[in-house]
Parts: C-alpha cells; structure tokens; sequence
C-alpha cells in the first residue's frame, strides 16, 4: 500500500489498487489472528497431553512416514484389520462361547448314565468287633423330565435351550456388525488416504506453478507491463496454495496413520523405529549436490543430486589407449567415504554449499557388436592396453538398456529439490535418482542414474505407485 500511495501521488497509479491492497491487508491480517488462535489452541492440547508447554517449533521435527507398512490394496488391508482387531478377536470368542452354551443345553434332554462302585471296609463300628467289608456296584440312568408350564414336558429345558440361542444370535449379530463396522472404517480410511494424496500432489503443483508465475510477474513490474496489484494478487496466491498444500500434506500423514490404526498396526514402535532410523540417517545422508556438466550428444545439463542415504564415492578416471572402443562411466561405490556425511544435515535448506561427491571414474570397454550390459573391468589405475589384449575374459559388451525413472518435471530447481527432500523423508530407496536440467525445455527433471530395460523400468514404476509416487518412462537413443 505504502508503494502505491506513493505512484497515487505522484500520478502514475490508482486509487481503487489502493483500496484493494488495503483490503487484501486487512484480509491477511484476520488470517493471521485466526492462525494465531488455532496455534494458541493446539499449546492447550500439547499441555493437556504432555503436561508441558511446548519448546521452540524449529527444535520438532516430524516422524518418517512408515510407508513401508501400508499394505499394497485395500482387501489386503481388510485381511489385516480381521487378523488384528482386539474387539473382532473378542467377539468371536463370545461366538463361540454362545455356541458351547447350546450345546449344554441341548444335552439336558437326553438321559445320563452313571455307573458306580463302591468299597466299604468297616473295622469295629457300632461296638462291634471286627471287620465287615461291602461291595456295592450300581448302574443309574437319571432322565429328568420337568412337567409344567405351556409346553408341558421340558419347559425348563426348553426355556434354557431358547435362552441359549438368543445369546447366541445376539453375539452373532454383534460380531457380524463389528466386522461390517471394521470393513467400513479400513475402506474410508483407504480412500482418505487416496484422496489426501491426491489432493497433496494437486495443491502442491499449484503452490510450484503460483511460484512460478510470482516470478514472470515480478519480471513483468519491472519491466512496466503490469501493476503492483498485480504482484500483490499473485503473490497472496502464492502464499495461500503454498498454506494450502502444507494442510494437505498434514493430512496425508494423518489419513497414513489413521490407517494403520484401522488395521491395527499402530503402536509406538512405528515411531520408535522411525525415530532411530532417523536419528542414523542424519550422519550418513548427504546434502543436495549440485554439479553441472554438458553432455556431448545434446544440450543439456545434469544437475546431480544424491539422495542416497550413504555418501558414495568413485575410482580415478582415466581413459586407455587401444584399440579397442572405450567409454567412460561413473559407477558408484555404496560403502566409501561415509566420514564426509557425518557433519551433513541433509533438512538445512539454506547455505549450502556443493559438495565433491564425484571424485574417482573407471572406465568401461563398449563395443556395438554385444547385446549385453556395460560392466566395469579395471580401475584405470589398475588397467593397460596389454593385459586387455592378453585376457580373453574381458569381452567387448554394450549397453541396450535405453530407459530411464523420471519422477517429475519442474521449472523451478528449488521445486525438484523440495520433492527429493520428500523422497528422503519417506526412505525412498528404490532407484538412485539425479536431476537433469534440459536447457531446450527450461525443466528440472527428476530422473534416475541408472538405465533399465522396458519391463525393469515399468516393474520400478508398478512399485512406486504402489505407495503412491507416480512416474513415467523416459527413452533415450544413445543410453550412458
């Protein structure tokens, strides 16, 4: 407002983008008084709970979203919930109990047997001496047969055989009710959870595109092709889908725990497990690395950002003189250099600084003649022209896995950055992922490292969206 009072009064603005940014302010600021009651609401709780006022916000951090438990479909997540709910195992044993209960009631209407012996050994009784002994033997037959009441015989055992069933059919109906009452809440829960997600992915490709356009807008100001109205508008749009899909993304880990409490596989440990794994992953997981290179075939640049939860490294580089075609690659060894990764807190989004993830190459020998998968033969440290010629193993082989992961595309680095740091969060380990900047497109696209045949890659995509990540197949002609 301040800006716009000022072209007012100069003459080169106007008064109604003054009262709608005033508006706008004023709209900002109830928004404001409204989240600070719902933040003075949730401290009330926190201290109803835990009995303490919470500690400083930057301090919490939230649990790693065990996505590793949801089942694959929703009938498997309703097979669980029958294996694991208490109050469902309780009433089929009152089922069962119902059923036995018959069962009594039904046996009082036959007759009992009972065959008795008896062995008396008397010695000196009644001032008697001596010693008398009695055997006794018998064989009864008791058929109790109640006379009375409108049935005439049996209305005593047929009034206890009626009550029997009507226990009987009241714990079946109850159990049959919980068991349709367990269905129903798995399947809304499934279908929150779907939905959360959705919707997360939806409102947080609207906050990215929002981003974007604040961007062109701020551009556009500057150079005098639209008002600071316009940037206030776009901006408050901004702010809002971004408040937007945070609330969605909160949901989505609810709907995810609310799930797994319907199934019955919710305890502490789930955080426990979590919090440990956690606590392991900040010293070994590397920051963001941001190491630009241009390809040779095309225009396009990598952006390599490891997400792998150690830090990797790789052998010397070199490249051999024969006769032979060479080609270079950067293979990745999963257990050096794990010391650099100590000090890295991978959630510190500010400051970073790159870090000398690739240090060492090896190299490959390709020829177009094989059908089969690069594979690494020696470090260049360790090979010659000589010993290729003289060892007969090391054939001549080339790379026909021409597809690739991509997780998405974004025009903002900050954006595919933001969605690596989900993948972290939920211990992605499926594939390696880097981001490739395509210059000609003006994307960041979030891809994999290594190459995959058509069924590898569409098996990789089938399993990622089974904890709902989406992806596509991405074909390249000369793969690396």
């Amino acid at each position: 407002t301040r800006l716009e009072n000022e072209k007012v009064a100069k003459g080169a603005g106007l008064a109604s983008n003054v009262l709608q940014s005033k508006a706008r302010l004023a709209g900002a600021r109830s928004t404001r008084v409204k989240f600070e009651g719902d933040l003075a609401i949730a401290k009330n709780r926190f201290f109803n709970v835990f009995r303490e006022l919470p500690d400083i916000y930057s301090t919490f951090s939230d649990p790693n979203l065990p996505i590793n438990l949801l089942p694959t479909t929703e009938e498997q997540a309703i097979e669980i919930a029958r294996e694991n709910n208490i109050a469902l195992k309780i009433s089929n044993l009152n089922l069962k109990n119902s059923k036995t209960k018959i069962k009594q009631s039904k046996s009082k209407f036959l007759p009992s047997l009972k065959a008795i012996a008896q062995y008396k050994n008397k010695r000196n009784v009644s001032g008697i001496e001596g010693t008398e002994i009695d055997h006794t033997y018998k064989l009864e037959m008791n058929y109790p047969i109640s006379i009375g009441g409108p049935s005439g015989f049996f209305y005593k055992e047929n009034a206890d055989y009626k009550a029997s069933m009507n226990d009987y059919m009241m714990a079946k109906y109850n159990h049959d009710q919980l068991e349709r009452n367990l269905e129903e809440s798995v399947r809304n829960s499934w279908q929150t959870k779907n939905i959360a997600k959705q919707n997360y992915d939806f409102l947080e490709n609207q906050a990215n595109i929002s981003g974007e356009f604040f961007d062109l807008a701020m551009k556009e100001v500057k150079l005098g092709n639209r008002q600071l109205i316009d940037i206030l508008s776009s901006e408050t749009a901004f702010i809002n889908s971004k408040s937007a899909a945070e609330n969605a993304k909160t949901e989505y880990k609810l709907a995810v725990y609310q799930l797994l409490f319907a199934i019955g596989i919710l305890d502490e440990k789930v955080f426990k497990d979590n919090l440990s794994i956690k606590k392991k992953n900040n010293k070994i997981i590397s920051k963001t690395i941001k190491n630009k290179s241009k390809l040779t075939n095309n225009n396009k640049k990598k952006v390599k950002v490891g997400i792998e939860k150690k830090i990797t490294s790789l052998t010397d580089k070199k490249t051999l003189k024969t006769k032979k075609e060479n080609k270079e690659i950067s293979i990745y060894n999963e257990d050096a250099n794990k010391a650099k990764a100590k000090n890295i807190d991978y959630k510190e989004k500010n400051n970073r600084e790159p870090i000398a993830l690739i240090n060492k190459k090896v190299t490959i020998l390709e020829d177009s003649t094989s059908d089969t998968k690069p594979s690494v033969l020696f470090t260049a440290s360790k090979i010659s022209a000589a010993s290729l010629k003289e060892n007969d193993t090391y054939k001549k082989i080339k790379n026909t896995k021409t597809y690739k992961i991509q997780l998405g595309a974004f025009g903002k680095l900050a954006n595919a950055e933001r969605l690596l740091n989900e993948l972290i969060s939920m211990e992605f380990e499926l594939v390696k992922l880097i981001i490739d900047e395509d210059s000609s497109a003006g994307l960041f696209k979030i891809r994999s490292i290594e190459n995959f045949s058509k069924k590898q890659a569409q098996n990789i995509c089938f399993n990622l969206k089974s904890i709902d990540i989406n992806c596509i197949l991405s074909k390249f002609d000369n793969p690396i």
